[in-house]
């Protein structure tokens, strides 16, 4: 935490006397490596909660093919877009390929165009006003560029949210959509800087890997073998193994285990099943083994973590 509050210091300093690129060439100076993960790490801390106001979005929208939108003088409002096909995009005069899982945040009167010839245009997109435009400009972020995302059911979801919302009527409506418009920001930020590291056909596998870790975390969905997973994707274990390390930080089995000890946290407080059904729900064969492992992640027994419920309630 020392370091991270090291950071925070020296970009609070130039936050006001210069622009991100020379926030990161002061911090690489004095950290020589990984300043794209250290710059967000900071930013991150600093970075003011925008005001944001709608002109327009919309999520999954789609255009026949073939598709072709010029325009030469950009629109007056940044446009961010996330592209769920194939084409090509015109950028200061030069055409640039986009793939399924592209993202682009263009600023005000930046000039562009998007053509699809062969495929049908499907992509998410919002126009959208700031509140603070030139402070907005300055956030660690490279504006009119493409970059491939790895995490695009976040980013679409997001966008669907702000939709929904938009359409809604109520008082908290420009308050919950500010909420929404700075989380897309910052993830936007950060996948930025992440999948820097992935090549096409990680990203494509990242997509796949998603849906398996989801299936685990959300629908409690748990293999009998790591081996299983990996066979899923027509992986060997070690290449799965490897991936997976790359993608989330943590190895496959310690990530289920982890899944598990969530689920039964949750079960514990909110069913009433036995510490036995429970250990058979979260896929631990022997309630022995579920009740030292679940001390050993979480420092106390299952059945003292239940009890935390009554003293709650």
């Amino acid at each position: 935490m020392g370091f991270i509050f090291l950071c925070v210091e020296i970009a609070k300093k130039l936050r006001f006397g210069g622009s991100c690129e020379e926030i990161s060439k002061k911090l690489n100076q004095i950290f020589c490596h990984r300043i794209d993960i250290f710059c967000y790490m900071v930013y991150n801390h600093i970075m003011k909660n925008y005001k944001f106001t709608i002109k327009t979005l919309r999520p999954n929208a789609v255009e026949n093919k073939p598709f072709h939108l010029k325009r030469p003088y950009g629109t007056n409002d940044f446009l961010f877009i996330l592209f769920k096909s194939h084409g090509t995009m015109e950028l200061g005069g030069v055409d640039v390929p986009y793939y399924p899982y592209d993202c682009i945040l263009l600023t005000p009167f930046t000039a562009h165009s998007i053509c699809t010839i062969d495929d049908t245009l499907i992509h998410d997109w919002i126009h959208f006003y700031v509140d603070d435009e030139e402070s907005f400009k300055n956030i660690p972020f490279q504006f009119n560029t493409l970059f491939p995302c790895n995490n695009t059911s976040l980013l679409s979801q997001l966008v669907t949210m702000v939709y929904n919302e938009h359409n809604e009527f109520h008082e908290d409506k420009k308050s919950i959509i500010n909420s929404l418009m700075n989380v897309l920001i910052r993830q936007a930020i950060h996948q930025s800087n992440l999948t820097g590291s992935l090549n096409r056909q990680e990203l494509t596998l990242k997509a796949k890997f998603d849906v398996i870790r989801n299936d685990v975390y959300v629908h409690h969905k748990y293999p009998e073998k790591i081996d299983d997973l990996a066979s899923a994707l027509f992986l060997s274990t070690s290449r799965f193994a490897h991936l997976y390390k790359k993608f989330y930080n943590v190895s496959p089995l310690y990530d289920l285990n982890t899944a598990k000890i969530q689920y039964a946290q949750q079960l514990l407080q909110t069913s009433n099943l036995s510490i036995a059904e429970i250990a058979e729900q979260c896929a631990f064969n022997n309630i022995y083994h579920f009740i030292r492992y679940f001390k050993s992640r979480t420092g106390v027994s299952p059945g003292k973590w239940s009890k935390t419920r009554i003293i709650n309630e």
